[in-house]
């Protein structure tokens, strides 16, 4: 069972979501430009964004990381899962109505709030 699974109202993570994204490393030789953002998660506390490009099907996800920084990187899945604030309320929420989106598409609207 996914952490804090019966503390929010939705599955961060669908059977149905973990099958769409494609498995780590197999963009790796896709353009920067047309690399596609199959899911979004976000911290409503802090305003951090999660777009996920790869997942290992577990753990690992890679993906570009809208924070203090704009980055690509590698993050655990179980550890944003996990993250709590104010006695146990889960930090971080899955956008439900995020669609695949290029991630230049995404990369160009966060210039705009900037």
């Amino acid at each position: 069972m996914e952490p804090n699974q019966g503390k929010r109202s939705h599955k961060l993570m669908t059977e149905e979501l973990r099958n769409s994204i494609p498995k780590l490393y197999s963009t790796e030789h896709t353009p920067r430009a047309e690399k596609m953002a199959h899911a979004k998660f976000f911290c409503p506390y802090n305003g951090w964004q999660w777009f996920i490009v790869e997942f290992d099907g577990e753990d690992t996800m890679f993906g570009f990381v809208n924070g203090w920084e704009t980055e690509w990187g590698y993050f655990s899945f179980r550890e944003l899962a996990e993250m709590t604030v104010l006695n146990g309320v889960p930090a971080i929420e899955r956008d439900l109505w995020f669609r695949p989106t290029p991630i230049e598409k995404i990369e160009e609207e966060l210039s705009r709030v900037v």
